[in-house]
């Protein structure tokens, strides 16, 4: 998709408040003085939603069958992990302008604030991805986003046991402490499950 292009439609969009529909992409391609195709129109409205109420070029990855991380390291360092260790991608941003919008985007989406006065974000998105961002000063060589996605899959303690996450002891003191609906914490180390026990 030309980026030019997609800039100077999203520019109308905003400035009419009006949402990606094809109706209205296909609207303001005419204001540009420019005619395309169904498929070229939808093409571009799929663009557009990523950049407006997605997660723009890193949407696509983050639908991978078995994503678990996404992380952007700058510009042109986006990396992926779907559960075998961290794997390079192909993805890039123009700028890292584009990476820090993208961050305010998702951090302003979760209700926080990104800039230099608060430069960090820890939060939970609409979707259930967990957002972790930094800007500088804190992060010295630019925008880093790391996003995690949510095991979509739901375990019982049965589950749990089966994948070897805990024993049958451990099943059955955490059946005790719900049945007795006792306060429960749960810690651990990055990875370690914490929020698969949980849910």
């Amino acid at each position: 998709m030309n980026t030019n292009l997609l800039e100077r439609v999203r520019t109308r969009l905003v400035e009419h408040d009006s949402d990606a529909t094809p109706a209205r992409v296909a609207a303001a391609l005419r204001a540009e003085g420019l005619v395309l195709g169904d498929a070229a129109v939808l093409d571009l409205v799929r663009s557009l939603r990523q950049e407006l109420v997605g997660a723009g070029p890193l949407e696509p990855l983050l639908h991978l069958p078995g994503t678990t991380d996404v992380i952007v390291n700058g510009p042109s360092a986006v990396w992926i992990d779907r559960g075998a260790g961290l794997e390079r991608t192909d993805v890039t941003f123009a700028s890292e302008a584009d990476v820090r919008r993208l961050a305010q985007r998702l951090a302003g989406s979760a209700g926080r604030r990104l800039d230099d006065a608060a430069p960090f974000v820890d939060a939970r998105l609409p979707n259930g991805a967990r957002l972790h961002c930094a800007v500088p000063p804190i992060a010295v060589e630019g925008t880093l986003i790391s996003l995690r996605i949510p095991n979509r899959a739901a375990f019982t303690l049965d589950d749990l046991v089966a994948r070897g996450s805990m024993d049958n002891a451990a099943a059955d003191v955490l059946r005790d402490m719900m049945r007795a609906r006792l306060a429960i914490l749960i810690s651990g180390g990055t990875g370690s499950g914490k929020t698969t026990v949980i849910e």
